[in-house]
């Protein structure tokens, strides 16, 4: 049987206190954990429009909808 061998760094596993959107869109910790993404290459590619999402505007979409849903419906810490 054939054993593949990554040719990357060895994985290093996030910290247990991090959330999946600051995994993904927060650069805390990323040296550790993913390579650095070029701001060049699109995160979402819309397949029948071709529409792209780059990370930045990923990342103020995302973090204007949860401040959005933080005063409209008062989500705090504890209530969710």
């Amino acid at each position: 049987m054939t054993i593949f061998r990554s040719q990357g760094p060895p994985f290093v596993p996030p910290r247990d206190d991090m959330t999946l959107p600051q995994f993904i869109l927060d650069d805390v910790g990323a040296e550790r954990t993913r390579p650095v993404r070029p701001t060049h290459i699109p995160c979402l590619i819309d397949s029948e429009t071709g529409k792209t999402v780059y990370l930045e505007e990923l990342r103020a979409r995302s973090h204007a909808l949860a401040r959005s849903m933080k005063a409209r419906y008062r989500i705090g810490v504890g209530n969710v």
